[in-house]
This record gives C-alpha cells, sequence and structure tokens, in this order.
C-alpha cells in the first residue's frame, strides 16, 4: 500500500512538471512569434471616401526593394553604429501642426540585417498629399527630422541607411514621398 501511495505522488509530481514544462514553452513561443502589426486609423468624422483619402489595400513591405537604393555593405555600416541603442522609443512627440505623435528605430532579426526601422506613429499615411498644407506630411517631416537628428547625434548618417517607414506599403511609398519632396535626406 505504501509503494502505491508513493508511486501516485511521483506520478503526481512528474505530471505536474510536465504541465508547467508545457505552459511554460507555449508562452514563450506565443510571445516570440508575434508579428509587428501598424494599423493605420482613419480620423472620427472623416469618410474613407471623403476627397484626399485613398484606401489602398494592406500590402507588406518588399524589404528587397530597399538595396535598390543603398548598397546593402553602406548600410550594415551605419547601422552598426546605432545598433548598441536599439531599440529607440520616442513617446508624445508634439509637432507645430498639433498632432502627437510616437516612433520608433529598431531592427527585426528575421529581415536582412542592413535593414532598419524608423516608423512614426500618429500619421495618417492615407492622406499622403505632399504639400505643407497637409498637416499629416508636416507632422511627418517634423517627426523625421527628430529622428535623423537622434541618429546624428549617435555618429549615424541616416542617408546611408535602408529604412522601412512601416510595414504596409502604402506607408513606405507614402513616407519615401514625403522624404523625396520634402528633401529630407540627400
Amino acid at each position: 500500500m505504501k509503494k502505491n501511495k508513493t508511486f501516485i505522488i511521483f506520478l503526481g509530481i512528474i505530471g505536474l512538471i510536465l504541465f508547467t514544462l508545457i505552459v511554460y514553452f507555449t508562452t514563450i513561443r506565443t510571445q516570440t512569434t508575434k508579428q509587428i502589426s501598424t494599423i493605420p486609423i482613419i480620423p472620427a468624422g472623416i469618410s474613407p471616401n471623403a476627397p484626399g483619402i485613398v484606401v489602398k489595400e494592406p500590402v507588406a513591405v518588399d524589404v528587397s526593394s530597399l538595396s535598390n537604393q543603398i548598397p546593402d555593405t553602406v548600410s550594415q555600416k551605419e547601422k552598426s553604429k546605432i545598433a548598441p541603442f536599439l531599440p529607440i522609443n520616442v513617446q508624445n512627440f508634439k509637432t507645430s501642426v498639433g498632432i502627437t505623435t510616437n516612433f520608433n528605430i529598431f531592427s527585426i532579426e528575421s529581415e536582412p540585417s542592413q535593414v532598419i526601422h524608423a516608423e512614426v506613429y500618429g500619421i495618417n499615411y492615407y492622406l499622403s498629399d505632399a504639400n505643407t498644407n497637409n498637416p499629416q506630411a508636416v507632422a511627418f517631416v517634423e517627426s523625421f527630422n527628430q529622428i535623423k537628428k537622434l541618429l546624428s547625434d549617435k555618429g549615424v548618417d541616416v542617408s546611408k541607411l535602408q529604412i522601412l517607414y512601416g510595414n504596409r506599403e502604402y506607408i513606405q511609398s507614402t513616407a519615401e514621398n514625403w522624404v523625396k519632396v520634402f528633401r529630407l535626406l540627400p
């Protein structure tokens, strides 16, 4: 009888350990597989059919296209200067047009090592007109200039980086257009 009781306690302990390990590894796997996703929000009161708003299908950014702009080795060298400081997160950046933005500078291990993200949140990338009458564009310009300052203070030449501005193609194309039109990079 004593052997049966000891055996049942032993099996209970083994079962508890196995259950704990399964829960632990399931939690770890779930946390490491989460995707970063940027979901644009059209401000309240603005119809998706309003003039100036073009709602585009959310398509992921083709990271390989960045190599056409800046050579991989050049970007990797510049990124290595900032890598020890990543991620950089700035909250509640006040722009002159009354839009408060947040921005993150980071990299993702699963992407090519020369790519860096410089994502500005709080901008409505659907309002993509590239002029100073567009408060969304002005807020992006001011936020991106702050990103450039943060990076240049660390000795990084931002014009030599392969930058992802977001994980959706319309965000990337709008941001690239604003960077080009407003001459934010040489």
